[in-house]
């Protein structure tokens, strides 16, 4: 979510009493005049109190915004803002960015909410940290009636499909941790919302009592996004791809329940290598999901032919190199016959540190492709504090250490061993503290 909105619309929304809120009920609001102020009334209603409603008019075209600014008028807990269509994920993060509240709870226009929900949400998130979100047993209203059952919440289900509805509670700390909805996805957005809150552990919690009527009509949006599957499932894939790997085993296919299995057969086809030192839970995870989250998270630090990005991942600060893809050729041959640049530079560091000579601590090495052939691959050492760079020409304050790994190759150099093979062995030991350069001992 673009912080700028947050910075902007600081919202000075108060309870009755004049408190600041502990729960903001956020309402995407487009063209639904007929049922809007039947919906903040449920709200409203609740014998919770210390709670504030924010309405994002969506560009709406009928008299939905005139219905809640009357609304708004009686009640100074609701708030109506303004903006030119653009969507629900939208209207949300705009909603949560002026809302004041530690829970945020998601009540869509044309939709009705309980008395005892917020309520008893709320006591189960102060009583239990390791809940993030609390969800209602809903039933239909409107074009359908009878109970909407929903299975029980496992992260394996969350993968192939959305079983937790839009309204649920949860805390403004998550939001923010995860960056708000998705504004690229155009249809199904809570079931990215929950993938993103969810898929690093944390438990659901569902209430037995009823505490949400979900309106059924014609024109629900919840039919009109069944046209955009195709484009959802590639969005989900697009930036949910270690979470569909690690329970799918691939990615999200069309035939969604069929993922696993279909997976599971092309699985030969693809190849994906992992080794790691002995580091913390979060560490090994990050290298396991390295060729996902490289391109799409870090700081590049440098970028040729390969390139370089810097990771904070818990307490540690990480440097990643990726390797381009080789030749056509040499793709076959490091597939099969010779170990990748990423095994070559982890080998060669952990060498370097058994001999007592300095080198960024090598953490492990990631490899892709297929059966036949090498794809990208990846080196992660952790941050050097070595005072080099990568972009000073001279290599300044370097040439002591590097004067002293060349008599260190010279002393323990064997007979048969290739002047080529000491050059590597430089450029390894140094390729995340300075600019890479030749510069073999022998030379």
């Amino acid at each position: 979510m673009d912080e700028g909105i947050r910075q902007d619309l600081t919202a000075p929304t108060s309870t009755a009493d004049g408190s600041t809120p502990l729960v903001s009920v956020i309402m995407p609001l487009y063209n639904a005049e007929a049922y809007v102020e039947a919906a903040i009334h449920s709200v409203l209603a609740s014998p919770f109190r210390s709670l504030e409603v924010v309405v994002v008019d969506d560009g709406s075209t009928d008299g939905s915004a005139k219905v809640v600014e009357t609304l708004a008028e009686t009640d100074r807990r609701v708030r109506l803002l303004h903006q030119a269509n653009a969507g629900p994920c939208r209207a949300r993060n705009v909603a949560v960015a002026a809302s004041r509240g530690r829970y945020i709870l998601p009540v869509d226009a044309d939709d009705l909410l309980a008395p005892s929900f917020i309520a008893d949400a709320v006591a189960v998130l102060d009583q239990q940290p390791e809940v993030k979100v609390v969800r209602p047993t809903i039933d239909f209203i409107g074009g359908r009636s009878g109970r909407w059952h929903l299975p029980d919440f496992s992260l394996r289900l969350l993968a192939r499909r959305n079983h937790i509805a839009a309204c649920a509670l949860y805390r403004r700390e998550d939001f923010d941790r995860v960056g708000g909805y998705c504004e690229e996805i155009k249809a199904r957005e809570d079931w990215d919302f929950w993938i993103s809150m969810l898929k690093h552990g944390g438990k659901v919690v569902r209430l037995p009592e009823v505490g949400y009527y979900y309106r059924v009509v014609a024109h629900s949006k919840r039919f009109r996004d069944r046209k955009l599957a195709a484009h959802v499932i590639r969005t989900l894939n697009i930036r949910h791809a270690a979470f569909f790997e690690q329970q799918l085993g691939g990615p999200l296919r069309r035939m969604r329940s069929w993922s696993r299995w279909i997976n599971a057969l092309t699985r030969p086809l693809r190849y994906r290598k992992t080794v790691t030192s002995e580091v913390a839970p979060p560490v090994k995870q990050f290298v396991e999901e390295l060729p996902w989250r490289f391109a799409a998270e870090g700081r590049e630090i440098f970028k040729n032919r390969n390139a370089i990005r810097r990771f904070e991942v818990g307490e540690d600060t990480l440097v990643v190199k990726e390797f381009c893809l080789p030749h056509a050729f040499n793709r076959f041959v490091y597939r099969w016959f010779r170990s990748s640049k990423a095994q070559r530079s982890f080998e060669y560091a952990r060498a370097l540190r058994a001999h007592g000579i300095g080198s960024p601590e090598p953490l492990g090495y990631c490899e892709t492709g297929t059966c036949f052939a090498l794809g990208y691959s990846y080196y992660v050492s952790r941050c050097s504090t070595l005072p080099y760079n990568f972009r000073h020409p001279d290599w300044s304050g370097v040439g002591n250490g590097r004067e002293s790994l060349a008599r260190h190759r010279r002393n323990h150099r064997s007979p048969a061993r290739s002047r080529d093979t000491g050059t590597k062995t430089i450029r390894a030991a140094t390729s995340f503290g300075a600019k890479r350069r030749t510069a073999s001992p022998w030379n």
